[in-house]
């Protein structure tokens, strides 16, 4: 057997692909919220806006084992007739879907918001005791308290209209809803360990975790140039020094949300008719 001529390092990840899915509702784990603070505005939708990104970890769904070629490896379907093969899962990389979703910072949502839906969907609201109806209530729950939380979520089919991959079919989440209860006891765990980034008390090591890199829509990259960043507790921690200008939002049609003008519509709505009606929003605590 001849010498090795230079060493090389298993990396353990096998190579692996994301199929597409089928429009429908998903189950589905929070694993990550990440705060990227007050983000621009771009040219369709120029008002700045409070962001947050939370990203759902799928938890039948995964990505698929490929070969050197980027073919699928297939396999006998444990559940088909024999011959039936299908795609191998890689039980170590469950699906993760983003959605960023406004918000206020005092935490008002109106209920047609995507956020309110959100928060319906993972039990987030206050819930008032009426031991009559066997409920026991419990109070509002602070954002980190939602990591890990079961729900479904509904994905549907898209084609990408532009950058490198315009013309691919891809999946994006259009909407939550709460999982039955006798599902949330069977509800497999995350596989994932969980993240939360507050930029109100950030964590150093946290962010350190976060993906980066040149990617101007990387999530490091992002909080960075959040036109909140001048004179906040993350540039003290980081030690170092801010544009005075912020970055341009070079954002395409299809990176801004889709249905921001609803959204932000209909939060003015909210607004105006709890203010007509001199009564106090309930919060979700950030």
């Amino acid at each position: 057997m001849a010498l090795f001529q230079a060493p090389t390092k298993d990396s353990g990840k096998a190579p692996s692909k994301a199929p597409l899915l089928e429009a429908g509702g998903y189950p589905a784990r929070v694993v990550r919220i990440i705060d990227l603070g007050k983000q621009p505005g771009s040219k369709q939708f120029p008002q700045p806006v409070y962001k947050l990104l939370v990203t759902f970890e799928l938890l039948d769904e995964y990505m698929k084992e490929t070969n050197e070629a980027g073919e699928f490896i297939m396999i006998q379907d444990p559940d088909g007739e024999p011959g039936e093969m299908i795609a191998k899962d890689l039980l170590d990389k469950p699906r993760w879907f983003d959605y960023e979703f406004t918000y206020n910072p005092d935490g008002f949502m109106g209920d047609r918001s995507h956020i309110y839906k959100f928060m319906q969907a993972v039990d987030a609201f206050e819930v008032k005791p009426n031991p009559e109806a066997g409920i026991a209530g419990h109070p509002a729950k602070p954002l980190c308290d939602l990591l890990g939380e079961p729900l479904v979520v509904n994905l549907v089919q898209y084609t990408k209209t532009s950058g490198k991959n315009a013309g691919q079919q891809a999946n994006k989440v259009t909407a939550f809803m709460a999982m039955k209860s006798k599902d949330k006891r069977e509800a497999r765990p995350l596989v994932n360990p969980t993240i939360f980034f507050d930029l109100g008390n950030p964590d150093l090591e946290t962010f350190n975790k976060l993906p980066g890199g040149d990617a101007e829509w990387a999530v490091k990259n992002r909080i960075l140039s959040n036109l909140e960043f001048n004179g906040s507790k993350l540039q003290a921690l980081l030690g170092i020094k801010a544009e005075e200008v912020p970055a341009e939002n070079k954002a395409s049609a299809e990176e801004v949300e889709d249905a921001m003008k609803q959204e932000l519509a209909a939060q003015a709505a909210a607004r105006a008719q709890q203010a007509a009606q001199n009564g106090v929003p309930e919060a979700i605590p950030f």
